[in-house]
């Protein structure tokens, strides 16, 4: 008789070898959420008994605490908690004297799967227009449980006359494999060094758009490549910047800036996009139009 699989896979409650990799913690007031991993069993019902089969090369990733399982990956990925990703980024932060003092702040989304952290550096105030329109650098990293992430760490910067947050630049570090079991504190300082210099020269880059008109075809290429949708379009066009009253109107009358162009947008999606999730994906998209 063929066996009769069930459509339930469940996770094996006795713990095995465990795969992540951890450290004495250093970093403190974050509610890290727990990842655990549990060995797979599928269950095989043959001639009225039921067996439990183990699944070879699989594990799931769960919380213990709430029983939420992340994902199920392959027994060679390495899994590493946010909190040593975390500080494996201060440590080389630390150890790279450019950057100085630092303000963090982590969100987590998807029940924990995912993880946003922001690294702002107090120590650089650049003007960008005046001595009013001034911008602090920052590191953006991303890690996720669900797989969906790889390690990815990002330079930006935030505008300090409107709580803007502007996604600048090109990656830093994008471990495109979903485990990061070649990251270490070595390369992420090597990497992160110059950043602060690769920073000055974006900023060199916003200050010629201060001069630069937005024509309708800046309009339409950049609003092309975002894809917001058209209750997000319609919102946009009625967004007041708030540094100075200008609007998306502004372009048919040539007289929009594209650095103000650029913080119409970082402004709405900074705070009318709700996800988190949603508004990576359009900082993301924004950093590829204005690159072009």
């Amino acid at each position: 008789m063929t066996p009769r699989f069930s459509l339930m896979t469940r996770l094996n409650e006795e713990g095995t070898g465990s795969n992540i990799i951890s450290r004495p913690p250093h970093i403190t007031g974050v509610d890290f959420p727990r990842v655990e991993e549990k060995p797979l069993h599928y269950t095989v019902n043959e001639y009225g008994i039921n067996k439990t089969i183990k699944v070879d090369g699989s594990r799931a990733l769960i919380n213990p605490d709430t029983g939420n399982m992340y994902s199920i990956v392959s027994d060679r990925y390495q899994t590493i908690p946010y909190r040593d990703s975390l500080e494996m980024v201060e440590d080389a932060i630390q150890n790279n004297s450019e950057f100085g003092t630092f303000e963090r702040t982590v969100d987590f989304m998807q029940g924990g799967g995912r993880m946003l952290a922001k690294y702002r550096f107090t120590d650089h105030l650049i003007p960008i227009g005046d001595d009013n329109d001034l911008v602090n650098p920052e590191i953006y990293v991303r890690r996720s449980y669900d797989t969906t992430w790889g390690f990815v760490l990002l330079f930006g910067a935030f505008r300090w006359v409107c709580s803007n947050g502007l996604v600048v630049g090109e990656k830093v570090l994008n471990y495109k494999h979903k485990h990061t079991t070649g990251l270490n504190q070595n390369s992420l300082l090597e990497d992160l060094k110059g950043s602060m210099d690769k920073f000055a020269v974006q900023a060199d880059i916003w200050r010629t758009w201060l001069d630069r008109m937005t024509t309708p075809n800046d309009y339409e290429r950049v609003m092309g490549t975002l894809e917001f949708g058209k209750n997000h379009t319609e919102a946009i066009e009625r967004e007041v910047e708030v540094s100075s009253n200008v609007t998306m109107e502004d372009v048919r009358t040539k007289t929009l800036s594209y650095w103000l162009f650029f913080n119409v947008l970082s402004q709405y999606i900074t705070h009318k996009v709700e996800s988190p999730v949603r508004r990576e994906y359009f900082f993301d998209r924004m950093r590829s139009a204005f690159r072009k």
